[in-house]
């Protein structure tokens, strides 16, 4: 497995076991991680994809 495939299954691995809380939740948390801690991509483009 790439480095790239290993950090996004951690990521939603986090996720899955850490996000309680519906949908609303499952977001918030993703944002945070893929924007603020991960710095994937900007806010602009994380609003784009889910909106």
């Amino acid at each position: 497995m790439n480095r790239n495939t290993s950090q996004v299954a951690k990521l939603l691995s986090k996720l899955g076991v850490t996000g309680f809380g519906g949908p609303t939740v499952q977001m918030a948390l993703l944002e945070e991680e893929v924007v603020r801690k991960i710095a994937w991509m900007s806010e602009e483009h994380f609003v784009a994809l889910v909106g």
